[in-house]
């Protein structure tokens, strides 16, 4: 009877063990297929994506790291308010190499940044979306956007798409700010414990939607300073708003318009070599300047303190006394060119048919 009741109690052991080893293993492979943490690196610094994550807790590249995040087609959830999906403190890439680039990183709540770069920063190909703040670049950071959408839209309180307060270079890609009051660029400059940092974006090939397509300030009304570059930018809707500081460079009269109208006191915008207005009148305080090279402009004020840019003869605008005089000294000659080739050509018809009537006859 011992000896059985040993072994039952043998047998009872081995269950308990056997149960508790395949919830450990059902736990793991749970944990597993749910996704709340990002897989580990390769040698070659690159975390390469297999299925969708839940993300639990904000990933961080560390300052000494370089990281490659492919998100390979698949999506990072992160639904936690006041913090932020991915940290960058060093140097990272963000990239989608599936062929479909259906890749994405969505955050949900409407607090905290859904990525943040505070040093280096490659965003490619990537659709990335929030209900606040979605990217963010800090003070003395890079960051470089390209074939990408980045998204915000309303929360409970105004979004941005993209925040600058250090370099930023955009090409190829969409931004968008869904809903009353957001914001696609908003760009910003400070003054920290006494240490300048202004900003920098340019931005190339690229759409703008949103009520503001851009908003441009210094942090706390400091002396600090924001450029603003546009190289093919469509401004489908919103304002180019600007305010003191601000230096705004456009490729088109389109968005010169867009920032004259709505800059306020202290912003500069260099008029692009395309710009044609008349009796615009600039708002107090704003600098209006021609661009480097740009001789096909000219700014005339008025009586009233309006100001016209007229396009000079060479963009076929209505010719002036200096125009004509530099006609009159270099005439074309074209046309007499071409006479005296129909006269050689002429001529030399008649030579040739002399000559044919010469040899008949002899």
């Amino acid at each position: 009877m011992k000896g059985d009741r040993l072994d039952n109690m043998k047998k009872l052991n081995l269950f308990i063990y056997v149960v508790a080893t395949l919830c450990c293993f059902g736990t793991i492979n749970n944990v597993h297929a749910e996704g709340t943490t990002l897989p580990d690196k390769d040698s070659q610094g690159i975390i390469k994506l297999e299925d969708d994550i839940n993300l639990e807790n904000t990933f961080v590249i560390n300052e000494d790291e370089n990281i490659t995040i492919d998100l390979a087609g698949h999506t990072i959830n992160y639904n936690k308010g006041g913090t932020y999906a991915i940290n960058n403190l060093g140097t990272g890439k963000i990239i989608d190499s599936s062929t479909g680039k259906t890749g994405k990183i969505l955050c949900s709540q409407n607090s905290g940044s859904c990525v943040r770069n505070y040093k280096n920063l490659e965003i490619d190909g990537v659709f990335i979306q929030s209900e606040w703040l979605t990217v963010k670049n800090e003070e003395a950071s890079e960051l470089n956007i390209k074939n990408s959408k980045i998204v915000a839209n309303l929360g409970t309180k105004p979004s941005v798409a993209i925040q600058n307060w250090g370099s930023t270079t955009i090409d190829n890609s969409e931004v968008v700010g869904n809903g009353e009051g957001t914001i696609a660029i908003s760009e910003w400059s400070s003054i920290t414990d006494g240490v300048v940092y202004n900003s920098d974006i340019t931005i190339k090939n690229t759409t703008l939607n949103a009520p503001f397509a851009v908003d441009s300030r210094s942090y706390n009304d400091s002396d600090s300073t924001q450029k603003i570059v546009f190289e093919n930018v469509e401004v489908i809707d919103g304002d180019i708003k600007i305010e003191k500081g601000v230096n705004f460079i456009a490729d088109n009269a389109s968005n010169t318009l867009n920032a004259i109208k709505n800059a306020t006191a202290g912003a500069t915008i260099v008029v692009s070599n395309d710009f044609v207005a008349s009796n615009l009148t600039i708002p107090s305080g704003v600098n209006i300047e021609l661009g480097e090279n740009n001789n096909d402009i000219e700014k005339v004020i008025g009586e009233d303190g309006t100001i016209s840019f007229i396009r000079k003869k060479s963009n076929k605008a209505d010719p002036t006394p200096t125009d004509e005089v530099a006609e009159n000294e270099n005439p074309d000659t074209s046309d007499i060119n071409l006479y005296l080739i129909l006269v050689i050509i002429i001529t030399s018809g008649f030579g040739i048919c002399y000559t044919i009537k010469q040899r008949k006859f002899n």
